[in-house]
């Protein structure tokens, strides 16, 4: 199999779901006409010029070009039936008037969906993402994937995961879960990524105090080719006991066993001792402490649909890892704040950095409180015509070789005016190499720390009923502890987007980077246009 494909069985189940929500449209006929469907199809063509002073994004042999972009695309977006879930797909032509590359064709896929096998029972969870992405930290960002800077590559993950779940008389739920992943990339100083997954967990049906009792057990094999294979287990049971109704007392053990630092394996077996306190429906708190004195906690509090705050600990084989999660929206506010410590096995994580931008925060919080799909989607409509747009994380993040430890926190926060919106997202993150036999080559290599802090201002103003303005200013910071090597870069782009027609919006804009560190520091200058045609 070629390299630079991704996985045929996960490429061609990514197929499936559009083929899958294209039929669907039959069956949304007649709702179509009284103007409640739930699946939408909107095909698209796309023609982008762009006029960069550095194309190559070198420090001294800079060389101007025109470029020209077609792009055909096609949205769907189904929220009935038997598929819930969206695939936006585009095609990228590009052609360079001055002959810095032949013609060149890049892929552009956002995909994610959950079939509903069996009703109640059975799914198919599905995703995929190709677009062009940094290679190391360390080079130069990609501003835009027209540019032909040396460090970028087009990656295309894909993932598929069946499950099944029900329930065994009235007391009793299960869960059955398996996983498949493929990350692959067109540069050879990229490692391609299988991934297989597989978990279980039977146990009485949840209440106010949690799950009485509990059986579950994990196992992930993550497949380095630059590399090697990696191996994780983990099985745990817990049994609790109601002291009254709002606490109750429980016991867990388990085991835990890895080959990250031995070829041969290390495992480690525990057990704890805690209480669980629930006061109320929208409010829960565990925690637990083992023989060694780590304590363990689980906690959840939602007080609104507008608000939400989680957060877990617990001691793993690499060390502690947690999961922070708060969300607060208001009437013109959106507040969020995460801080996450985990191994990174899934493929591309350290690639497709898990950092959102807002135009996916305020777009999930909308969702989290508004049912109607066709709201939902309006909504995106308008985020989308007010500029606030899918952008990149304020980290960029870079393609590892080999399992990685990252801790990762992220702030983000909107203020949404009747015509304008000003947002900020600050992210910080460090990573670790977490297998210590793998001699692949990635910026995890030479050990130490890699530290990365970016930071996104974005600031939209509507200045008619048809056109908008956007700026954005970004600024990121990548070191690593091993050697010093460092690297910063900054960027800043502006457009105006005008709606000519109901199917036909145009795009100006202007940009400027900057960077500078350890790597050549070099400068690009572009102005660019493009003229949308939604069918």
């Amino acid at each position: 199999m070629d390299a630079a494909a991704p996985a045929e069985p996960l490429r061609l189940a990514i197929a499936a779901v559009l083929c899958a929500m294209s039929a669907g449209a039959w069956a949304q006929a007649t709702a179509d006409m009284a103007g409640v469907s739930n699946l939408l199809l909107v095909p698209r063509f796309t023609v982008t010029q762009t006029f960069t002073d550095n194309v190559f994004l070198s420090a001294g042999a800079r060389q101007a070009e025109a470029i020209t972009e077609l792009s055909p695309g096609i949205r769907v977006s189904s929220r009935g039936g038997r598929v819930s879930g969206s695939l936006d797909y585009a095609l990228n032509e590009l052609l360079y008037a001055n002959h810095s590359a032949g013609r060149t064709a890049q892929n552009a896929l956002n995909a994610m969906a959950t079939v509903e096998a069996i009703e109640g029972r059975a799914f198919i969870d599905l995703s995929g993402v190709v677009a062009q992405q940094a290679i190391s930290a360390f080079g130069a960002p990609v501003v835009d994937a027209a540019l032909l800077g040396a460090n970028r590559t087009e990656t295309a993950v894909y993932r598929i995961a069946p499950s099944l779940r029900g329930r065994l008389g009235a007391e009793t739920q299960y869960e059955a879960r398996l996983g498949f992943g493929s990350s692959r990339s067109k540069s050879a100083l990229v490692s391609d990524i299988e991934t297989q997954e597989a978990s279980a967990r039977i146990g009485a049906v949840e209440g106010r105090l949690g799950a009485a009792w509990f059986l579950q057990a994990s196992a992930q094999r993550a497949d380095y080719r630059a590399g090697r294979t990696t191996l994780m287990q983990r099985a745990d049971a817990q049994l609790g006991y109601p002291l009254g109704e709002s606490v109750a007392a429980y016991a867990k053990a388990g085991f835990e066993k890895n080959d990250l630092s031995d070829a041969t394996g290390q495992q480690e077996q525990f057990g704890a001792l805690g209480a669980t306190w629930a006061p109320s429906d929208e409010a829960r708190l565990s925690v637990d402490t083992d023989a060694s004195g780590r304590t363990g906690i689980v906690a959840a509090w939602s007080p609104s649909k507008r608000a939400n705050l989680s957060f877990t600990r617990e001691h793993r084989l690499y060390g502690d890892s947690h999961t922070l999660a708060l969300v607060y929206r208001s009437a013109n506010t959106a507040w969020t704040f995460s801080d996450t410590r985990a191994a990174l096995s899934t493929p591309g994580r350290s690639g497709f950095n898990d950092t959102a931008s807002v135009y996916d925060l305020l777009l999930a919080q909308f969702s989290a409180t508004e049912s109607d799909p066709i709201k939902r989607e309006r909504y995106a409509q308008f985020l989308l015509a007010n500029g606030i747009r899918p952008s990149p994380s304020a980290v960029l993040g870079f393609q590892s070789a080999a399992l990685a430890l990252q801790r990762q926190q992220q702030l983000s926060f909107a203020l949404l005016g009747v015509r304008s919106t000003l947002s900020v997202v600050a992210t910080r993150s460090a990573n670790s190499r977490l297998d210590s036999l793998s001699a692949a080559a990635d910026d995890l290599s030479a050990g130490g720390s890699l530290r990365q802090d970016g930071l996104s201002l974005s600031f939209s103003q509507r200045l008619s009923v048809d056109s908008s303005f956007n700026a954005v200013v970004a600024r990121q910071i990548a070191s690593r502890s091993a050697d010093g090597r460092k690297n910063a870069s900054a960027s800043f782009n502006a457009t105006v987007t005008m709606q000519v027609r109901n199917d036909i919006a145009a795009t100006l804009g202007a940009r400027r980077v900057t960077t500078n560190g350890s790597a050549s520091p070099f400068t690009e200058s572009a102005l660019f246009a493009n003229v949308s045609l939604r069918f």
